[in-house]
């Protein structure tokens, strides 16, 4: 039950907003019915919007301490704010959509304070004689009539208006309510722009001017109020106001007089409006072909130690054309520039006329220009296409057979040391019942099953494990999409439409693509950006993900069981950092040094390789690999990867960044990394085969117990 203390001053708080003072003669008499009636609607509406606009924390505030607080921050919020917004990129749009909602919300307050204060007057039969003369002034002023003048006489309220006094109030406040939701709405814009700028720091001891400051009570307050709340108790804000507070203002642009959105609502129009821009996103590739055209022969020999078929003179020749295409465009719109100034003034009518042909004749000699330039750079960015990355000078020449062996960690399990006759995962998979290739193959095809029991459970273990390993060392947790758009494929080097023997599931009628390793998505997610090296560098993400890979070409008995498939699932690293080579190449050693970390706490034998140029994909510096030894199968087995990409992946989605915010020019393109933490089903090979039992048991790593209720041993039923 709400104290008749905590109800007097927000009640003549509004009746005094609607112009009515409390003061005088036998008036707090007349006035004491409806101003509790007033007080309780107008508690109970700030209440919630408190609730919608700050969220729980103003609980704890006393009623009329918030209500002074807030309605000092509306009347000051166009100074408070014009300030706060010169510092945003789009600070002039943002100023724009204030400055219209804030002009329609007090217009919207002009109007609901005269209705309220002829509603309560009329209501209280206090409605005033009109003296002569004075009417049309006042109807002209959008007044009652009679609502001003000194020669005003009050009348008694008549007893049988008493019952109307109720709901005619409570109209005037619902009236006030709507209102006040725009004011509010023009408050999270104010909020949420500070709240950007401060980094949040509302949480910090200091708070925002406009919510510190102590407001001045409003006249016929009552001087017995309490203080306003400290600065040191701030109202609490979400992470998630900023996105609100942005398109809060547009909302009520394009929802003028029907009210404004709620949370859902907006929060729906956010995403639905930034979707919308990012689908119809261009990327476009930038490629360094001066160098190539430079250094001819070092780029072929490249390509050539990685078997990949392009021609670098042809792509150089293309180029010096270009650019002499391209430098004559130029001199001939400098021409068409001139020949336009010299058409200015008075001349003789056979002299214009000639100058009019010269100008018809530049303008087809542009328009035939501008296709051939058009067309040398799209036969140019073509065959860059087929580029590969430059390659590290320690990266092993030839094939897999030359690649360096860098260490092997522990002893390879065999029958002879286990005691007993090992087994593969496909037997102890049976034993243990925890694949079912029937029904996948009945569902989805050859090459897809159902993971099962015990097998299920490890693969939630490994990925659970993998990631908060990876958290921990100060990756930022993603789960990305599975489908992609093909130019962001295109732009990792996967090449998914044009290849040969491609790897790539494509969505028919569509762009989309099935991600075949979450690094693409992740490197999607900086396409067209530029990032502050000073504040975001290096980046460090971690995704766990679906992989789809057609794994055209593969077959034999080494890619029996769950060695290789369709769908599979994995946790994968993803770094950006700054475009210096030292400093991508250390960032490759630390990634290396964590996934060796995470097979050595397993406790699988493993062997650490430096692949050669034929094994190394198009994006690919320089690639690690991590093999370990599967006894049932009697071979080293790939679990893992880890590679630099330098700038290749960043010129082709247009990656870039810069030390400083406030820097001008000089963007570089930025270096990308991945690396697998946990590629599962060969991680379930690997532990199936090295800790198996005589008995057809498997010993649960101790690092994965906790994430699988506890159970330490995998029995056959």
């Amino acid at each position: 039950m709400v104290a008749p203390s905590e109800l007097q001053l927000p009640g003549r708080l509004l009746l005094n907003a609607a112009g009515y003072s409390t003061g005088g003669e036998g008036c707090d008499a007349r006035l004491k019915g409806v101003d509790r009636l007033v007080c309780s609607a107008a508690l109970q509406v700030w209440r919630l919007l408190m609730n919608l606009t700050f969220g729980a924390k103003l609980r704890s505030f006393a009623p009329q301490e918030a209500l002074l607080q807030h309605v000092s921050s509306l009347a000051s919020l166009s100074l408070e704010v014009s300030d706060s917004l010169e510092i945003f990129p789009r600070a002039g749009e943002l100023s724009r959509l204030f400055g219209r909602s804030l002009r329609w919300a007090q217009k919207d307050l002009e109007d609901a304070v005269l209705k309220l204060r002829s509603l309560l007057m009329r209501a209280l039969g206090l409605a005033p004689q009109r003296p002569r003369g004075t009417g049309e002034k006042a109807a002209s002023a959008g007044m009652p009539a009679g609502a001003s003048g000194s020669g005003e006489r009050m009348q008694q309220m008549p007893k049988r208006s008493i019952p109307r006094v109720a709901g005619i109030a409570c109209s005037a406040v619902s009236w006030l309510h709507d209102t006040w939701l725009n004011l509010c709405a023009v408050a999270i814009v104010a909020a949420g722009g500070w709240l950007a700028h401060q980094r949040l720091s509302m949480l910090n001891a200091r708070s925002p001017p406009f919510l510190s400051t102590a407001p001045a009570l409003p006249r016929h307050a009552s001087s017995s109020s309490t203080a306003p709340p400290t600065p040191g108790s701030p109202p609490g804000a979400g992470p998630g106001l900023w996105s609100v507070s942005c398109v809060a203002a547009a909302a009520l642009c394009a929802r003028h007089g029907r009210g404004v959105p709620s949370r859902r609502r907006l929060a729906k129009h956010v995403a639905k409006a930034k979707a919308k821009d990012r689908e119809t996103e261009v990327v476009k590739p930038t490629f360094d072909f001066a160098y190539w055209a430079e250094h001819v022969d070092e780029v072929q020999a490249n390509a050539e130690n990685r078997k990949f078929k392009c021609d670098v003179a042809e792509i150089a020749r293309v180029y010096q054309e270009h650019r002499g295409s391209a430098f004559e465009l130029q001199q001939l719109a400098k021409k068409r520039n001139e020949h336009a100034k010299s058409m200015k003034g008075k001349m003789e009518p056979e002299q214009r006329q000639a100058l009019i042909a010269e100008g018809k004749k530049i303008k087809e000699e542009i328009g035939s220009l501008e296709a051939q330039v058009d067309e040398l750079n799209q036969k140019m960015s073509h065959l860059a296409l087929s580029v590969p990355n430059l390659t590290h000078p320690d990266t092993p020449i030839g094939d897999e057979e030359n690649a360096t062996v860098l260490r092997i960690n522990g002893e390879p399990r065999s029958s002879e040391s286990a005691g007993f006759k090992l087994r593969d995962h496909l037997e102890i998979g049976e034993m243990l019942d925890l694949f079912d290739f029937e029904s996948g193959a009945k569902v989805s095809g050859q090459k897809f099953l159902y993971l099962k029991n015990g097998a299920a459970l490890l693969e939630l273990a490994l990925v659970q494990w993998a990631a908060h390993e990876a958290v921990k060392r100060g990756f930022e947790p993603f789960i990305p999409p599975d489908l992609v758009r093909a130019p962001v494929v295109a732009g990792c080097g996967f090449a998914p439409r044009d290849g040969e023997a491609t790897q790539i599931y494509e969505v028919s009628d569509s762009d989309l693509c099935l991600a075949g390793t979450a690094e693409i998505p992740m490197a999607g997610m900086f396409m067209n950006e530029t990032l502050i090296a000073s504040k975001e560098l290096p980046k460090r993400l971690v995704a766990f993900g679906h992989a789809f890979r057609t794994e055209a070409g593969s077959s034999g008995s080494e890619n029996r069981g769950i060695y290789r498939l369709h769908q599979f699932s994995k946790v994968e690293l993803f770094v950006v950092t700054r475009s210096d080579v030292e400093e991508s190449n250390k960032m490759l050693e630390e990634i290396r040094q964590f996934e060796e970390d995470l097979f050595t706490e397993l406790g699988l034998c493993f062997r650490v390789l430096d692949m050669p140029t034929e094994e190394l994909g198009a994006p690919a510096y320089r690639k690690f690999d991590m093999e370990a030894w599967m006894p049932g199968l009697e071979k080293w087995g790939e679990i893992s990867s880890c590679s630099n990409c330098t700038d290749f992946q960043a010129r082709r989605l247009n990656v870039r960044h810069k030390e400083e915010y406030n820097q001008k020019g000089n963007l570089q393109f930025a270096h990308t990394l991945n690396g697998t933490a946990c590629a599962v089903p060969r991680m379930i090979i690997s532990i199936l085969e090295t800790f198996q039992n005589e008995d057809g048991s498997v010993t649960i790593p101790k690092v994965l117990r906790p994430y699988m209720m506890g159970m330490e041993v995998l029995k056959p039923k």
